[in-house]
């Protein structure tokens, strides 16, 4: 089995994993996606809003924007549950902010990016923020993240622009 193969059953098998597949859930079973700060970090969330003056919705952007290699805007609507309308004002209120850029950008899939480098990967994958290759390795076409998405928001808010800017 190559290193890769390898990887990629440490993080399914591992801690990491079985505590993301828990984020999410309630005594009576699912209550929304671990790609959701709200559901999987909420006291972060509250931390974020607060640190940079957003409401709530606009810190669960952003740290969806800091942390996963897909944040479509499709994807968000999706592990939100955002009506489009929520979803509009969320990023809006975050477009506002020196914390990201507003620009189009071939199969990204939004508008708001991380203010750094581009990785314009190839299909299937999603281009991705050059930041994001400290989180997890970008292999081939598509970045596999080694953590899963509630274990990876506190150490992107660790490292977040407003504390370190990010190198281009």
């Amino acid at each position: 089995m190559r290193a890769g193969g390898l990887t990629a059953l440490r993080t399914v098998l591992g801690e990491e994993s079985a505590r993301a597949l828990g984020a999410g859930l309630g005594a009576d079973g699912p209550v929304g996606h671990a790609q959701d700060p709200t559901i999987s970090v909420p006291a972060l969330v509250t931390e974020v809003a607060a640190a940079h003056g957003l409401g709530e919705d606009a810190a669960a952007l952003y740290l969806q924007l800091l942390a996963l290699p897909d944040p479509t805007d499709r994807n968000c609507a999706r592990w939100t549950g955002w009506k489009p309308t929520r979803l509009k004002k969320a990023r809006a209120e975050l477009a506002a902010t020196d914390l990201v850029v507003q620009a189009k950008r071939s199969r990204a899939g939004r508008s708001l990016f991380l203010p750094c480098g581009w990785r314009d990967l190839k299909a299937p994958g999603l281009p991705v923020e050059t930041w994001k290759e400290g989180l997890y390795p970008v292999r081939g076409q598509r970045p596999s993240p080694l953590s899963r998405a509630r274990s990876l928001f506190a150490p992107c808010w660790d490292r977040h622009p407003g504390r370190a800017r990010l190198p281009n």
